[in-house]
């Protein structure tokens, strides 16, 4: 039986669970502030305000670990006028600093060959305004996966993949999706078939480690 744990599972991390780790025959573990999904096995938590050893307790239970995904991140715009220690603070925590203390948690129950994939954003090289809080903890995400891919060598692989616009957000209107879509040279969203492929080979790779991997359709390369 291989186990995988997932966070962050309202949108993308969903259609993971659904498409891939279930019918990959993964006992998946999920954990989420809100989302609970049929058919795996949901701990509800505040990554905020995490208790990171309730974590390794819960994976203990299994007996092993193959594969961690940390889709986890809030995304709200804040002006930098209004941006404050506060906010700083929970995007870091969430994205950053759960990443990092989940990994240390569960690194023990990882089997020999686990993988470690984080998931960071294709702009870090053109950050939008009003988003310097997310931005920098996302840069903070991918330095955390080079680090842990040395910290954790040679048993367990820790790697990152840079999406672009995959799947439209609640609070976007057909419009403005259509506008982020054609800045791609692809002119469509990133194909979530390409994503579980990518997901599938990186969790079978032997030697790719400490890598960021964008998947974006070309966006980063339209001015």
């Amino acid at each position: 039986m291989k186990v995988a744990l997932i966070t962050g599972s309202r949108r993308i991390g969903r259609f993971i669970i659904e498409e891939f780790l279930l019918k990959e025959n993964y006992k998946v573990l999920n954990l989420s502030r809100n989302t609970k999904i049929r058919g795996v096995e949901n701990l509800s938590m505040d990554l905020s305000r995490a208790n990171y050893s309730r974590v390794g307790e819960w994976v203990s239970r299994f007996g092993r670990l193959d594969l961690f995904l940390h889709l986890a991140s809030p995304y709200e715009r804040v002006e930098f006028d209004e941006l404050d220690e506060r906010v700083l603070n929970y995007y870091f925590k969430v994205i950053v600093e759960s990443f990092v203390m989940i990994s240390k948690v569960v690194r023990p129950f990882m089997v020999e060959g686990g993988h470690i994939i984080a998931f960071g954003d294709w702009a870090l090289e053109r950050p939008y305004k009003g988003y310097t809080h997310y931005f920098i903890a996302k840069a903070g995400l991918e330095e955390a996966v080079r680090c842990l891919a040395k910290e954790f060598a040679p048993k367990v692989l820790v790697n990152c993949i840079a999406l672009g616009p995959t799947l439209k957000a609640q609070d976007y209107t057909d419009e403005y999706w259509d506008r982020v879509v054609g800045k791609t040279l692809t002119k469509r969203p990133v194909s979530l078939k390409d994503l579980i492929n990518l997901i599938r080979f990186l969790s079978q790779s032997d030697s790719i480690t400490g890598e960021t991997i964008t998947l974006d359709g070309g966006k980063h390369l339209v001015l």
